[in-house]
């Protein structure tokens, strides 16, 4: 019997812990779903060490996107930005393929951030998370990725979102209108501020205490880089 068409389907966790055993030459690797969502995400552990896993979906994230986060990681970890990085497997491929039922899926496996999230993190933690994100953005402000990522500016961050929407608000023209206004006054802000005097750099887009870790010597490690893009 064929396979029915499918548009979201989620990889047996059992089974891609024997397949990254036998392609990182793992031995005793558990694996077990951590989250499912836009991406699917896997915790694995051996006798020594945890990793992250995870599973894209070709219809929310295509591989160069993809590729230009591995790019982003491997440049951050070389000048000794904190973050987990991505971890190629024996043959040297970072990316891996799997083919789903909905059709292609790239797996990355990343090394596990160490510490925990601090979700209110005191003054000098502050200071030392304010240090790394300023660390990340001198080293991307002059250098250009070979593979494209998403740029952040008034359009893709104000204009756009609502443009996707409008269909859901068709039977709440009031609300719409005040999401509308609110883009067009963030919009004006903006520009009273000349944005063209700024600094740019690569942004996470998405940095909240879930997504970093300190560990006990207040060591930050970023992760979680789907959406970073320049800004």
């Amino acid at each position: 019997m064929s396979i029915f068409p499918t548009q979201y389907s989620t990889l047996n966790a059992s089974a891609l812990g024997i397949y990254i055993a036998e392609r990182y030459g793992f031995t005793d690797l558990s694996c077990r779903l951590l989250i499912c969502n836009v991406s699917d995400t896997y915790i694995l552990q051996d006798a020594n060490d945890r990793y992250i896993l995870k599973m894209n979906r070709d219809v929310h994230r295509k591989l160069a996107e993809i590729q230009g986060e591995v790019e982003l990681l491997q440049l951050l970890k070389e000048k000794n930005i904190g973050v987990a990085a991505p971890i190629a497997n024996g043959t040297g491929n970072i990316i891996q393929q799997f083919q789903a039922a909905e059709g292609i899926r790239n797996g990355v496996l990343f090394e596990f951030a160490k510490g925990k999230a601090i979700l209110l993190p005191n003054d000098q933690q502050l200071i030392l998370i304010g240090r790394e994100l300023a660390a990340m953005h001198n080293v991307t402000a002059n250098h250009t990725l070979r593979h494209p990522r998403i740029k952040y500016d008034g359009y893709t961050t104000l204009q756009r979102p609502l443009e996707i929407i409008a269909t859901r608000f068709a039977e709440l023209p009031e609300e719409y209108e005040y999401l509308k206004m609110l883009a067009a006054s963030t919009a004006k802000a903006l520009d009273e501020l000349n944005p063209a005097t700024f600094s740019y750099g690569i942004c996470h887009y998405d940095y909240m205490p879930k997504n970093f870790h300190l560990d006990e010597h207040d060591r930050v490690t970023m992760f979680d880089f789907d959406w970073a893009g320049y800004g």
